[in-house]
């Protein structure tokens, strides 16, 4: 399955507010926590790609991402996910193969449904709070224009940039993650 994505700074309160207004179908919320594997040599990193264990509360996704690429100002990636019954075990079966966590996030998310699309609010430690919408590019396009937001706020950028941005804009240091430990 392919992925297309674009990211923007919001309002919490606001955007909660616009997407009520507008109809805007409530999936699901919680803390989320993602977990991205690697061998200590680097090896899925190097060739651009991600290993993830998510969890939503009890929930637990495994995903493999191919390489970002950009395309007509959309961020596109390869994706396959899978329901996992226990994602604590998928992480020891990782770490029995040599594997260790490279990468963390904690955020608080919430998931909607509006003109077939997805959007997830993400909400961090200390950075900015984010909205990321998932569809085609027609109706991300129409779903920009429902919320009444500026198509230009909607970047392909990734959680680094934004990061790097609110340290340059607040003098902070970005936390998108609660502790520094690796593991759950």
């Amino acid at each position: 399955m392919q992925e297309m994505e674009l990211k923007a700074i919001i309002n919490l309160e606001n955007f909660k507010k616009k997407l009520e207004s507008i109809g805007a179908v409530f999936i699901k919320k919680g803390l989320q926590r993602d977990f991205s594997f690697d061998f200590p040599d680097g090896r899925i990193w190097n060739k651009k790609e991600t290993l993830r264990v998510r969890f939503i509360g009890e929930e637990a996704v495994l995903s493999w991402k191919g390489k970002k690429e950009i395309i007509d100002g959309y961020k596109v990636r390869d994706e396959e996910e899978v329901k996992i019954q226990d994602g604590k075990k998928m992480m020891s079966v990782f770490e029995k193969l040599g594997m260790r966590v490279r990468y963390r996030r904690d955020l608080n998310v919430e998931y909607y449904e509006l003109n077939e699309c997805i959007l997830r609010t993400e909400v961090y430690p200390q950075m900015f709070d984010l909205v990321e919408l998932e569809g085609t590019p027609e109706k991300m396009e129409e779903t920009i224009k429902l919320l009444n937001m500026e198509r230009k706020d909607f970047l392909k950028e990734g959680i680094n940039y934004f990061m790097r941005l609110f340290e340059k804009e607040t003098g902070k240091k970005a936390k998108i993650c609660d502790s520094n430990e690796n593991l759950l």
